[in-house]
């Protein structure tokens, strides 16, 4: 009875340690998946901001009032700052394809099967565009509502 617990504890400590070991790793599929999804959000985005922009330009041709187009100046400002941005994490997102393309060209067999150190700093990044985004967004919508 002894023993069994002691092998029980055993288990229950290797696994805890395997656990913690492999918290940080994800299959390449896994990857892959993120930057499709992310490369997808950021056109959107990209997209969205050339709408927005011509709406802009609308509404500076309308409103000559200096309140308005120093509105109008900042949100050109952000447009070409979140469309900077955009095209950075663009070319990270690939860069980093382009590394997982190499490691399957130099190891077919083992890319299905091995772990790759997940890249948190990366989704934080994106997760952090998102939100500032989504802010420029909804602050934007709202000059159109009280200027259109």
């Amino acid at each position: 009875m002894l023993q069994n617990r002691i092998h029980v504890s055993r288990i229950e400590h290797n696994n805890k340690y395997l656990t913690e070991k492999m918290k940080n790793k994800v299959y390449m599929s896994d990857l892959h998946f993120e930057h499709t999804a992310w490369n997808s959000e950021l056109s959107f985005q990209k997209d969205e901001l050339k709408i927005f922009q011509n709406r802009l330009e609308e509404v500076a041709s309308r409103w000559t009032t200096k309140e308005v187009m120093v509105k109008v100046e900042h949100f050109q400002n952000n447009f070409l700052r979140q469309n900077e941005v955009i095209d950075t994490l663009k070319h990270d997102i690939n860069n980093h394809e382009k590394e997982l393309v190499h490691f399957v060209e130099e190891h077919p067999v083992a890319s299905d099967h091995v772990h790759f150190k997940d890249h948190t700093a990366f989704r934080d990044k994106v997760e952090t565009q998102r939100k500032l985004y989504a802010k420029l967004k909804t602050e934007f919508l709202r000059f159109l509502t009280e200027t259109m």
